[in-house]
């Protein structure tokens, strides 16, 4: 059974995610807790009711979380992506991208992607996705291009510092 801060990490994990991803997986998140709280002892139910953590939901632009719901398919579906994007200094490009999986940075989101223009691994921020269309062509999963071959390239990189490559 879980113990008093095991219940309470779970709480603040499910409202960061309630906070910030999309409401499919906000609505996850509580469903997931109530299914918790309906087999707790008596002596735990509601623990997380507490209300001494709090992942605020206000002041989050709308397009820290643009598009993520249909990455979510394409990555669950290794459905092909066409997307327009904006690079930081202003350059828009249209990329057809395998999208691998998402992170996040504590107030971004990211996409990484294999990135069928430049072959090979690109990170792409959410809030810089101008439009994005899920394509019927599947990508295929192999060697070198899944998402924990693009995060072993991202720390080789430096992403976490800054030093990413962008499309």
């Amino acid at each position: 059974m879980f113990d008093g801060e095991e219940l309470e990490a779970l709480a603040l994990g499910a409202s960061m995610v309630s906070a910030w991803a999309d409401s499919e997986l906000a609505g996850a998140a509580e469903r997931a807790l109530a299914k918790v709280d309906a087999v707790l002892p008596d002596r735990l139910r509601g623990r997380w009711d507490k209300e001494t953590f709090l992942a605020p939901d206000f002041f989050i632009p709308p397009e820290t979380l643009r598009g993520m719901s249909q990455l979510r398919k394409a990555i669950d579906h290794h459905l092909m992506v066409r997307m327009v994007y904006v690079r930081e200094d202003g350059t828009r490009s249209e990329r057809v991208v395998w999208p691998l999986g998402l992170v996040f940075w504590g107030m971004k989101w990211t996409l990484g992607a294999w990135c069928e223009l430049r072959g090979e691994f690109r990170t792409f921020r959410l809030d810089r996705i101008q439009s994005l269309e899920l394509l019927p062509s599947r990508f295929p999963m192999m060697q070198g291009r899944r998402f924990k071959d693009y995060v072993a390239y991202a720390k080789g990189e430096g992403v976490s510092h800054g030093n990413k490559k962008s499309c």
